[in-house]
């Protein structure tokens, strides 16, 4: 930029630092002005070397390497696709990968997306999604219309970001691999799959019917062991019942038939044992 004299002063001006006056040099630096004669020039330059290096974006990534185990670090590039192809050169899988302020607003709502999405509710949305596909629906236009009439805050957000990832380039599996708490690495690989085979809807369905009986399975699994659960659990509460409060009652007793020459069975010498135990130390 060609400098302009106004008078007897020079002013030069570029970005957000500029020099003004035959012995004065000014530049904005952090909210501040910095004006010392001699070290401001080198101030500015770190200052626009700073701001050039913002230009870059830099994405933390979450990926799988060839040998099966997680790796994560940052990585500088100029956008979420050639991030995905950079990692994709150096043979790791991406898991996750969020820029600056995806990662920022990701830590606000950490406590919200630790919820967890119902099966229920996560393969009415892999129905959904297959119903408008089938209907000529385009995958990208789907996902955003799943993100609005989401019925849960967190799986709208999932659902978004899949849908920003897809419109940068990725394919849908691995869009949906970025989520492993969310999507089960099985309806992953169907859904690549019904990629990979041109049959993405009957995939889709596939995955929301074997969401629903694994939420089935798992249901039964549950009431099967709720009853012997609830009887561990009392047999134990009476058990201890007896033997803090029940047992000592009979101490005189059982001091007497030894004071006899009467011996007590094993048994009983334990569960006296046991009562004292818990009644000093419980």
């Amino acid at each position: 930029m060609e400098p302009r004299r106004s008078g007897n002063h020079l002013d030069r001006r570029s970005g957000s630092g500029h020099q003004t006056g035959r012995g004065s040099i000014t530049c904005k630096w952090n909210g501040g002005r910095a004006t010392d004669h001699s070290l401001l020039p080198n101030v500015c330059l770190s200052y626009l070397l700073t701001v050039a290096t913002r230009v870059v974006p830099e994405f933390a990534y979450t990926a799988r390497a060839a040998s099966g185990k997680n790796e994560a670090g940052t990585i500088t590039a100029s956008g979420r696709k050639e991030a995905l192809r950079a990692l994709t050169d150096r043979a790791l899988f991406p898991l996750q990968l969020t820029d600056g302020e995806s990662q920022v607003s990701a830590s606000r709502f950490t406590l919200k997306w630790r919820q967890r999405i119902k099966p229920e509710v996560l393969a009415d949305t892999f129905t959904q999604l297959s119903d408008l596909l089938e209907n000529g629906v385009p995958l990208l236009d789907s996902l955003q219309i799943l993100a609005q009439q989401a019925a849960e805050p967190r799986l709208a957000e999932v659902v978004k970001q899949v849908h920003d990832q897809v419109a940068d380039g990725t394919n849908l599996d691995a869009a949906l691999a970025h989520f492993p708490d969310v999507f089960p690495g099985l309806a992953v690989s169907m859904v690549r799959a019904g990629l990979e085979g041109a049959f993405l809807e009957e995939a889709l369905q596939r995955v929301a019917s074997f969401l629903r009986k694994q939420d089935a399975l798992r249901a039964q699994v549950v009431g099967a062991l709720t009853y012997p659960l609830i009887l561990a659990v009392g047999g134990l509460g009476v058990t201890l019942f007896l033997v803090v409060f029940i047992v000592p009652m009979f101490q005189g007793f059982f001091d007497r038939l030894e004071r006899t020459g009467t011996g007590l069975p094993l048994v009983t010498l334990l569960l006296l044992g046991l009562s004292h135990f818990l009644l000093r130390y419980g």
